[in-house]
Formats: structure tokens, C-alpha cells, sequence
């Protein structure tokens, strides 16, 4: 019942002023090969194209997971990822919804991650592939070789995940972003985008717990929400290696980590180790009796 980590990219990603889609295509495709380990599907590998006219650069790989849901069926989530070296505004990473019957692309961008020298400390440098030895889906990669350890990809374990209806990414009214630029989940239409994540449910300006006494608490169980869409259930995991740590002298116990970047910290707790994820409350990561190394 621990995460750890799986491997580490063999090459680094560059991010910064220039054109680095030739070095960094190979980090994707790094990545790309891991979640083929847990479960997804590669469609459409680095497909290449480029202008002639502008010269700019796009890769393009499509992917889908047949994901056992909570309530023991399952659902289907199909993304593309795009590498887009641009010439005049430089190269960036893309993350759309795709239906793998029709062959067709979200009308909106799920994520957009400029490749420039801001992003640096929260994607520079090799990947690092992390995963629990509960299940087969469960994963997190972090770009961890600069001051910041940032989390950027997440997907929740195995029968946790709530059945999402249609919406008009094409494939699911709600999910989990593999590639996130700080907002780490979407909503059933464009203005949930970029959408955070609250747990356990409390309105948003407002705290159910702030009347007790005790500042910080550990729960054995995650309750995750979009925020801003009704807090449609996004997965429910009880029992497990995913906890939550609750500020309970904060205002709002939103899981501010998935609308924003936010630095790592590993916690002690009871003789076991976990890796934070969040501002203010926060997700754990249980990796057991020995500290985990990033």
C-alpha cells in the first residue's frame, strides 16, 4: 500500500527561449511508453507535421484508457497530445479531449503549457514516473530535477473514478489532466477548463470544520470535486494510499493545488512518509516507512 517511484526519463526536457521540439518530443514519448504500462492505449504515435509557409512544428499522439469505475462498469477517456514548436511565439504543449470512434478533437483546449523560461522549474529537466502497488492505474510525474518538485500529471487509482457523461470535450463531462499546466481536472464546459478540486465537499467560502480545535488532520480517505461545476464527483477513494490533510484554520478546504503550481513536501506522519500535493489542505501520497527520494 505505497507509491514510489516507478522510473525517470532518460532524457530532459528543455524549457526556455528557442526551438526544442526535436530534444523534447523524446520526454513525451517517454512518458507516452510509461502510460502504456498503466493501462492506455497508444493510438497515434508522434504523428509529425510542418508548414511550409511559417515552419512551424507539431507532434501529435492520441491515447485512451478503458478505466474501471467506482461503481465496478467502465468508462472511456481519449486524449491527444500535441507538441507545437511555433516559430513566431515559441513552443508549447496542448492537451485536448478526443473521441476515438469519430476521430474528432474537443472543441477546447484542456490544457495549454508554454515551454518557456517561467515554466522552468515546473517542467525542465527529467520526468519522473510515480505509481502505487495497489493497482494498475494510479499514477503522478513530476519534474524533479530543479529547486521546485511539481507535480503536473495525476490520475487516481483503479475503481475509484465516477462515471462521467458526455460533454463537449467529446469524450467526458469531467476527468483528470495526464498533462496539466496547474489546474489539474476539467469540467463539463469551457469555463471549467481549468477547475480545482474540493474535499471533502464545503462551499467555497466557507468551512464545516474550522469550529474544532485541532489545526491540521489526517483523513484515510479523498473525496475529489470540481469546483465550480456543482461539485460533480470526480473519484472516491477510501481505505487506501491517497489521503487528505486538511488545514482546518484555513477558510475553504479546496484543494488549491489543481488551479495553480505548488511546490511538493514530504510529511512524517506516525512513522510513515508521505509526499504533499496542495496549498493550504492537501493530498497525500502514503510511501510508507522510508522517505522517498525525488
Amino acid at each position: 500500500m505505497t507509491w514510489s517511484k516507478a522510473s525517470t526519463t532518460t532524457n530532459s526536457f528543455v524549457s526556455g527561449d528557442g526551438d526544442h521540439g526535436d530534444n523534447n518530443v523524446l520526454v513525451i514519448g517517454e512518458y507516452i511508453d510509461y502510460l502504456v504500462t498503466r493501462g492506455w492505449v497508444l493510438a497515434r504515435e508522434g504523428e509529425f507535421s510542418d508548414s511550409p509557409l511559417t515552419g512551424d512544428r507539431t507532434w501529435l499522439w492520441n491515447i485512451y484508457k478503458v478505466a474501471v469505475c467506482e461503481d465496478g462498469g467502465s468508462s472511456e477517456w481519449g486524449y491527444a497530445i500535441t507538441y507545437i514548436e511555433d516559430i513566431d511565439s515559441g513552443d508549447y504543449i496542448r492537451l485536448l479531449g478526443w473521441d476515438r470512434g469519430s476521430d474528432t478533437l474537443g472543441a477546447a483546449y484542456i490544457t495549454t503549457i508554454g515551454v518557456n523560461a517561467s515554466n522552468a522549474d515546473r517542467i525542465a529537466g527529467k520526468w519522473s514516473f510515480w505509481e502505487s502497488d495497489l493497482d494498475s492505474d494510479s499514477l503522478f510525474v513530476m519534474a524533479g530535477e530543479s529547486s521546485e518538485d511539481q507535480i503536473f500529471g495525476f490520475w487516481p487509482p483503479e475503481g475509484t473514478i465516477h462515471k462521467q457523461g458526455g460533454g463537449e470535450y467529446n469524450i467526458k463531462g469531467g476527468g483528470f489532466k495526464i498533462i496539466g499546466n496547474g489546474s489539474m481536472v476539467y469540467g463539463s464546459n469551457s469555463s471549467y477548463t481549468n477547475a480545482s478540486m474540493s474535499f471533502p465537499w464545503s462551499a467555497e467560502s466557507t468551512s464545516y470544520l474550522q469550529g474544532m480545535n485541532a489545526q491540521t488532520m489526517k483523513l484515510d480517505l479523498c473525496l475529489g470535486m470540481i469546483k465550480g461545476d456543482s461539485y460533480k464527483p470526480l473519484f472516491s477513494s477510501y481505505g487506501g494510499d491517497i489521503h487528505s490533510y486538511l488545514n482546518l484554520i484555513e477558510g475553504s478546504q479546496c484543494l488549491s493545488t489543481l488551479d495553480q503550481f505548488n511546490e511538493t513536501n514530504v510529511y512524517l506522519i506516525d512513522g510513515r512518509y508521505y509526499i504533499s500535493w496542495g496549498y493550504q489542505s492537501s493530498m497525500l501520497f502514503d510511501c510508507g516507512e522510508t522517505a522517498p527520494v525525488f
